[in-house]
Parts: structure tokens; C-alpha cells; sequence
């Protein structure tokens, strides 16, 4: 199979995998609520490089993790997001969210960086990628592709996420983006995907 191929397969096979039942998806969008869209996706990015380069190195290894410890690193990390991400009294003030001066940066890539790197590991996309690389044995190839897609993926979040901090006010969008990320560490906890 030609080089130009197996990309095009692994970028749309990871893509596809990761757009449908992901809950990175909600985290991303999320936290771009709140901050930036580049600090969000400066956070995202190298933490989505690292996780595909696990993937295409241990290739098979990440399949066999316990489900138990999977489960409870994703139910942790969410938890301690949405923990971060809940308003404190008398600190976001009700104004709308455009008039809002933008929250520290550097919290903002950490979180972003964390809320992702730590959570879901083994998921569907990381298996799509491990499985090319042993298939194709390109594994450089594969990562570069499964990247793209996962940094595709990023972008179409922050963008919906950004887009509604036009509308929704910032007291309101972090309430939410806590209670996403609970929803999604009982989701986590009952491995449901």
C-alpha cells in the first residue's frame, strides 16, 4: 500500500474513531469555554502528540491495561478538572462571557494538557493507531496522521466551545463545564463509551 495511502487511512480512521463516542470531545470544548482557544489547544496538542506516540510505540501493550486502572486515572482526572473548573463564590462575576478578562493562561494549558493526557488511555483512537502501526509497520507515518486527526479533532472542539462564550455567560459555561466533566467521570467509572 502506498505511503500517501496508509495516511490517508490512518488520519480518517482515527478521526472517525475519535469523533464518535468521544468524551475528549467535551473536555476540549469545555475548557475553551474558559480560556483561549490558543492556550486550550497549546495543552491539547502536545498532550494528544504524546499520547499517539504511546499508542504506535506500545502498539498492542495499552489494549491489556487493567480496565480497572483506566477507569480510575479517567474518573480521577475528570473529577479534579471539573473540581478546578467550578466557579468559587464571589469570583466570576455575572457579566457576559466577551466581557470577561481571560483566566491565567499557564493554568489553562496545564489543565488542558492534563485533563487530556491523563485520561482515556487505550481508547478507541489510540487502538485504531496501534493497530495500523502493526499492520502497516510505519509507525512514524501513522502517528504523524493520527496526530493530524487528533489536532483536527481539537480545533472543531475549541471552535464550538469558543464560539459558545458569545452567548453563554461565564458563570454559566463553567458551571457546565463542570458538570460535563463529572458526567463524564461516571462515565469513565462505568466504562462507558
Amino acid at each position: 500500500m502506498e505511503p500517501l495511502l496508509i495516511a490517508a487511512t490512518a488520519y480518517v480512521a482515527v478521526l472517525t474513531a475519535e469523533l464518535i463516542g468521544d468524551k475528549m470531545v467535551f473536555t476540549a470544548a469545555s475548557l475553551s469555554a474558559r480560556y483561549r482557544p490558543a492556550v486550550v489547544l497549546a495543552g491539547l496538542i502536545p498532550a494528544q502528540m504524546l499520547k499517539m506516540g504511546v499508542a504506535v510505540l506500545a502498539g498492542d501493550v495499552i489494549r491489556h491495561l487493567p480496565p480497572l486502572m483506566v477507569a480510575a486515572v479517567s474518573v480521577c482526572t475528570f473529577a479534579a478538572t471539573a473540581a478546578y473548573l467550578w466557579p468559587k463564590e464571589g469570583a466570576v462575576p455575572p457579566t457576559p462571557a466577551a466581557a470577561q478578562p481571560e483566566p491565567d493562561g499557564r493554568r489553562g494549558v496545564l489543565l488542558a494538557f492534563s485533563a487530556v493526557f491523563l485520561a482515556e488511555w487505550g481508547d478507541v483512537g489510540q487502538l485504531t493507531a496501534a493497530a495500523l502501526t502493526a499492520r502497516f509497520h510505519l509507525p512514524l507515518l501513522v502517528w504523524c496522521a493520527a496526530t493530524a486527526a487528533m489536532v483536527t479533532k481539537s480545533v472543531l472542539a475549541v471552535w464550538l466551545g469558543f464560539g459558545l462564550r458569545r452567548y453563554v455567560p461565564r458563570r454559566t459555561a463553567r458551571v457546565a463545564a463542570a458538570v460535563m466533566c463529572m458526567v463524564m467521570a461516571v462515565l469513565s467509572a462505568f466504562n462507558v463509551r
